[in-house]
């Protein structure tokens, strides 16, 4: 069948994506659903916002709670600006964290108890990958002539997939003792002197000994080998390698005559563990750390693992932790990766809109080159001998391009993770259980699942069924490499820290709402009157813990201590009358009293804090099945002012779309108390004026932008340049475009937002 295009050459196409009118916002999924006032999907967001209130409350609190925290001033904006620049221009450095190198502008981790109570950290170290040109790697069909003075070496498969050996092309001749010189063994040899429970507990016990952070050892100077300039030799393995012999080769020779030079050739390998050593005690304390900008007792306190060197840099009360990983670059590695690359050819459904990576994404990133790390797979007892040999592959200017495409919802359930993974997991396990490049590798495999199912307005819920996902693979310690499907990133990792894991994220859905509560108050804005304001948790907690009439605004029941049917009733019978206003007296005092109770113990909780640094969040606080119209009013109009609030800000730094999606929430949580609480009429009346004035204001603004655009025409298609565009248009459909992706010294610089606008 012929497409469309063919049967209609004259009619043009109309662009997927379109600019959106001042009277309307995308909502919803991938905010790709377009939400007009008065429409039917104004009603149908208000039904389940309803129902999520009167079924299940605490995730109707989370969703509206996370809707309110700020990671980014403008996504799209800043999207725009994550450029693939190098760290320094006199040195090969990738640092591949964007979102989160963006976010630590505005936002801080300082947690409010615990050893490193009030110290300002990032919700993630940050990476550097330094290439190093001590050793080059070269495909088989490259000269190495023109590396005379560099270990030149070509790749050898591993038993384990994401992991390979390098060899040498041309070993220099320096006389080796053959005798005791290992024989290569192209598998692992599993123990026989233990039972297989003895095996693993001596396994990981060993792997927790190897990745456990230990000082480096800064060691002037360098002993020098012949033919191998750069290399000492503790960073050369050799190993023999079993020839392939005709009968014809030993026909001239007796057996008892035979030798090891007749059956093996000897092969000369860049061992990554001693390359590592060398890395970390000479080339990183003598040179790498000053240049990349640590300060000298930053590099003296330096620790390590294979793969990894951990500092930090100190800017005025802001420290910054660093992992420098020492790399070798290669292209990119197609037979490992073959399942990623066919991953557009072999999906089900090739007409699907909303796809994660598009085929576009595939290609562009089958141009960029990936590093090898030197850090071989851990072993266990007896598995694995050939392990030091091994290099292992990572990505990361493949994620530092394909984060671009990640959509907002999708960014911050991200950084959500983050924040629950620092204020529970890292403190107890740090390099030895989950990892933030786990909870990467498990996002980027959940947005090509279902890139579309992350609507802004129902986070909580997405994040539910997240944390669920991820602890089925931790259950399973079944992870896969997102670039390379045959690796579990989770196979050397103890299970006792896996469990661990498990516990708390188990824990943190026992009681989601005060989880991230304790969790995200930990976050803290960092520009001041330039950012969002900060979102009032302990008000929100304050809220959550007090029943009936506590948790109501005050400022609306000044004169309600006593309850509206004691005031109002009137009886003229005087002894009824006096019976009446006996009760009422009666009650409240008993009010009066349960609020002073609460009131002392809140003191109490709140010296304990300063005395003990008690953490005063309850975790085992049970939410009402069914909120009581007191607290249900109070909640309302917490989110409502707090949204208009964003809305405000956002008119100011963020974009029109943006101010749009905050004043909409707002307008059905006052829908929704115009429905459940007659009795605050003339409140919902007020906030709808206001509303609507922002609503008016924010459209009159952009169309003031709007009025003199610049625009660039191209092949019949106008590309408006200073309008902002939904999620989805920088992610998939906008990979349609045939706009290119430019390159930045070798490295894809992510694609610019831009607004299809059909031409007339």
């Amino acid at each position: 069948m012929g497409n469309a295009t063919s049967k209609k050459p004259n009619r043009q196409k109309r662009p997927r994506f379109q600019e959106q009118s001042d009277d309307h916002v995308v909502y919803g999924s991938s905010d790709d659903i377009q939400v007009d006032s008065g429409n039917k999907f104004d009603e149908q967001v208000i039904s389940t916002l309803k129902k999520d209130l009167s079924e299940t409350p605490e995730l109707f609190v989370l969703n509206n709670m996370l809707m309110c925290v700020m990671f980014f001033e403008n996504y799209h904006k800043e999207l725009q600006e994550m450029s693939p620049k190098r760290y320094r221009k006199d040195m090969d450095c990738i640092a591949p964290d964007l979102l989160l190198e963006h976010v630590n502008r505005n936002v801080l981790y300082r947690p409010l108890h615990g050893p490193k109570k009030y110290n300002s950290e990032t919700l993630a170290p940050k990476r550097l990958y330094v290439i190093n040109d001590v050793v080059q790697v070269v495909t088989t069909f490259e000269s190495s002539s023109s590396y005379e003075r560099k270990a030149t070496v070509r790749l050898e498969d591993s038993s384990r997939k994401g992991y390979v050996k390098l060899r040498e092309v041309e070993p220099p001749s320096v006389p080796i003792e053959s005798d005791d010189i290992p024989i290569a063994k192209s598998e692992p040899t599993p123990s026989t002197s233990r039972s297989s429970t003895d095996s693993d507990s001596y396994g990981y016990s060993t792997i927790t000994d190897m990745k456990t952070p230990k000082p480096i050892e800064i060691i002037k100077g360098l002993r020098r080998q012949e033919g191998r300039p750069n290399l000492p030799p503790s960073c050369i393995s050799h190993r023999k390698i079993k020839k392939t012999l005709m009968e014809s080769d030993l026909e001239d020779k007796e057996i008892v005559n035979i030798t090891d030079e007749d059956l093996y050739d000897i092969a000369s390998y860049i061992n990554s563990k001693g390359f590592m050593k060398f890395f970390q005690n000479n080339i990183f304390p003598n040179g790498i750390g000053t240049n990349l900008g640590l300060e000298e007792s930053e590099i003296r306190l330096a620790k390590s693992i294979p793969g990894k060197i951990f500092c930090g840099f100190h800017e005025s009360d802001k420290h910054t932790p660093c992992e420098i990983i020492p790399a070798l670059s290669l292209r990119w590695p197609h037979k490992q990766t073959l399942q990623f690359i066919m991953k557009a050819q072999k999906r089900p459904e090739p007409r699907k809109r909303y796809v994660f990576p598009t085929q576009r994404m595939i290609s562009e990133i089958e141009n960029l080159n990936c590093v090898l790390v030197p850090k071989g797979y851990v072993r266990k007892k007896g598995e694995h001998t050939d392990s030091d040999l091994e290099w292992e592959i990572q990505f990361p200017q493949a994620e530092r391009y394909i984060e671009t495409f990640m959509s907002h919802a999708q960014a911050k359930c991200y950084l959500f993770l983050l924040t629950l993974h620092k204020t529970y997991i890292e403190p107890d396990t740090f390099q030895l259980g989950l990892l933030a490049e786990h909870i990467r590798s498990f996002m980027l495999w959940e947005c090509e699942a279902n890139y579309s199912d992350w609507p802004e307005h129902r986070l909580g819920t997405k994040l539910v069924t997240l944390i669920t996902s991820l602890n089925v693979h931790i259950a399973k310690s079944d992870l896969r490499d997102f670039f390379i499907k045959e690796k579990n990133v989770f196979e050397n990792i103890p299970k006792k820290y896996l469990r661990h894991a498990q516990k708390m994220l188990h824990e943190v859905l026992e009681a989601p709402v005060m989880s991230f509560i304790k969790s995200l108050r930990n976050l803290r804005y960092t520009r001041g009157k330039h950012f969002y304001h900060p979102f009032e948790f302990d008000q929100l907690y304050d809220i959550l813990i007090k029943t009936g009439i506590q948790s109501t605004n005050p400022q609306l029941i000044s004169d309600m201590h006593i309850p509206p049917n004691f005031k109002k009733i009137r009886h003229l019978d005087t002894d009824i009358q006096v019976k009446h206003f006996k009760e009422a007296q009666k009650r409240e005092r008993i009010l009066k009293k349960r609020q002073e109770e609460i009131e002392k113990k809140n003191l109490k909780k709140e010296e304990e804090e300063r005395r003990g640094s008690i953490d005063s969040v309850d975790l085992k606080w049970t939410c009402d099945r069914q909120f009581d119209v007191y607290k249900t009013r109070a909640l309302l109009i917490f989110f409502i002012n707090n949204f208009i609030e964003i809305a405000k800000k956002c008119s100011q730094i963020s974009s029109h779309r943006q101010t749009l999606l905050y004043l909409k929430q707002a307008r059905y949580l006052t829908r929704i108390m115009k429905d459940e609480c007659p009795a605050l009429e003339v409140e919902e009346q007020e906030y709808v004026k206001q509303i609507q004035a922002l609503e008016d204001e924010c459209n009159k603004k952009a169309v003031r932008e709007k009025s003199s655009p610049r625009v660039v025409q191209n092949g019949g298609v106008h590309f408006s340049t200073n309008t902002q565009i939904s999620n989805s248009s920088n992610n998939n459909e906008a990979c349609s475009s045939t706009e290119k992706v430019p390159k930045v010294n070798g490295v894809v610089k992510p694609r610019k937002s831009v607004m299809f606008v059909e031409s007339h």
